[in-house]
């Protein structure tokens, strides 16, 4: 293979993770709160090497879920710096492996947290709080309650 073959093959393989990759980008600024952040060139190699080492989107995503929840990575240590960017969660495949196991704990705990609301929610209206205590959109409820059912987790 010369040169202009190689380069068209890594254009096109590009353009198919293009998509991909804007997906998990789109996915780590709403979870960890970057929404100004661009998507440039070093953080679409970052993502699209992990997609083309065999991860899904939806792991990638489950990994920026990972983050999103660890305190550490979020800034809760002894300096108060972030450890949140696509650099650290998706640097190699260590990290995202570290993110997922974090990221599959946080959807246990939502599933948990899922069934507790299922039981309230036919609990009798005087032993439910008075306060709507939701964190996340409805859409992202289930969007997440859709994840856990494909990782086999009950809610």
């Amino acid at each position: 293979m010369n040169l202009t073959s190689t380069h068209l093959v890594s254009s096109l393989v590009s353009a198919a993770q293009g998509g991909e990759i804007d997906a998990v980008f789109e996915e780590w600024k709403y979870l960890l709160g970057y929404e100004r952040a661009r998507l440039d060139q070093a953080r679409r190699e970052l993502i699209g090497a992990r997609l083309a080492d065999g991860y899904s989107v939806d792991d990638l995503k489950l990994a920026a879920l990972g983050c999103a929840n660890d305190d550490f990575s979020r800034g809760k240590n002894r300096t108060g710096r972030r450890f949140d960017q696509i650099g650290n969660i998706y640097h190699d495949a260590a990290r995202v492996d570290e993110f997922m196991l974090k990221g599959e704990a946080t959807l246990a705990l939502i599933g948990e947290r899922l069934r507790i609301r299922a039981e309230r929610a036919t609990a009798k209206p005087e032993a439910l709080p008075g306060q709507d205590r939701r964190i996340i959109s409805p859409e992202k409820f289930a969007e997440l309650h859709a994840m856990l059912k494909m990782r086999g987790v009950k809610p």
